[in-house]
């Protein structure tokens, strides 16, 4: 229960980012879209900081309880196939995850490097 809620607090940056997208499309103020781009960098890098903290807590448990055969302990031997299957998904959802998250932070880093460092046209 603690996971489940620990992978919710990761869509804390969802409202700025559909924020950031609504003043870029609108045609805001440039000083606030920018103000909200930084909010939302700091929302996603700690996001990204609590994903990748919770991997130490995986790999633990895969060791006591998987590794071991306990987790199978709480579960007639018929229905083995539902654990494996559920071990499997999660796993390919915990790393599908962590690998487009990460691709999403390098893509606003770098967007927001090319805002920063590009320079303003002259009229």
């Amino acid at each position: 229960m603690i996971l489940y809620f620990w992978f919710s607090l990761t869509e804390v940056s969802t409202p700025f980012l559909n924020y950031n997208w609504f003043l870029m499309k609108a045609n805001f103020s440039k000083e606030l879209w920018k103000k909200n781009g930084y909010v939302l960098l700091l929302t996603f890098g700690i996001r990204w900081i609590i994903t990748v903290s919770s991997l130490p807590f995986l790999w633990w448990y895969y060791r006591e309880h998987v590794q071991t055969g306990k987790i199978y302990d709480q579960v007639a031997p018929k229905f083995w196939w539902l654990v494996d299957g559920y071990l499997f998904f999660f796993a390919l959802g915990v790393g599908g995850l962590l690998f487009l998250n990460t691709y999403w932070y390098y893509v606003l880093l770098r967007k927001a490097y090319n805002a920063v460092a590009s320079k303003p046209k002259k009229s």
